[in-house]
């Protein structure tokens, strides 16, 4: 950050103001609901060389080869049919909170498939026609036989039940005696825009929803895909 130039203060200032950068706006939506329900806020600031925020070019709108692409992890994921079938297979994106668990179901139902996928980057990588009809079979198959409903009743019981941590912001104690903080004026109990003054958050794996919807919605893109690359 020194080397481009960057005051972390001015960042925290943006922040705690509501200004969360260069964000997809369905990221936008979720930051704002996550005001009210206390889950993960993203934000992403972007330097003069890299305005993004995220090392790498803006995402695409269709897919370019995949070597103009640096391997990076991006604030989400754009996936595009190679060949699609119909409108359906054209395009499938979910940010970073809902793929992960995703990407990592599909690896779990289908691991021959998945193995050497680099699912969790914007790198382009995927499957090819043959593979994502196999991988639309096998999600099909998990779906009608309940199993998808089942994981994600489960996933979402064992993340409830996760008990809360410490607040990272103020550690622990529900007021904020950093340095911004006291310049601000923000050192009042409940000052803190992390805990609401309660010194506890939920764990970050608690921002990585699962639902057996988006993994049907996920599929149908798929079935439809004639393969796909993530960006």
């Amino acid at each position: 950050m020194e080397d481009a130039g960057i005051d972390p203060a001015e960042l925290l200032r943006r922040y705690v103001s509501g200004d969360w950068g260069d964000i997809h706006p369905e990221d936008d939506g979720l930051n704002e609901e996550a005001l009210e329900t206390g889950a993960r806020i993203l934000s992403v600031y972007g330097t003069a060389d890299d305005p993004t925020g995220c090392g790498s070019s803006p995402r695409p709108t269709a897919a370019p080869p995949r070597s103009s692409v640096p391997r990076t992890t991006d604030i989400g994921m754009d996936v595009c049919g190679k060949a699609p079938t119909s409108e359906t297979g054209e395009y499938f994106r979910n940010n970073v909170w809902w793929w992960c668990p995703l990407w990592d179901y599909c690896a779990e139902v289908a691991p021959d498939l998945t193995e050497g996928i680099s699912g969790h980057y914007n790198d382009g990588d995927g499957l090819d026609a043959a593979g994502a009809h196999k991988l639309a079979a096998m999600l099909t198959a998990e779906i009608e036989t309940g199993r998808t409903s089942e994981f994600a009743e489960k996933y979402t019981a064992d993340l409830a039940a996760l008990p809360d941590e410490p607040c990272w912001l103020c550690n622990g104690t529900g007021t904020r005696t950093d340095e911004l903080a006291v310049a601000q004026g923000w050192t009042q109990r409940g000052g803190c825009i992390s805990c609401q003054g309660t010194g506890k958050v939920r764990p970050d794996a608690t921002s990585y929803p699962f639902s057996a919807e988006n993994v049907a919605e996920f599929r149908d893109f798929v079935a439809a895909s004639g393969g796909f690359e993530i960006w």
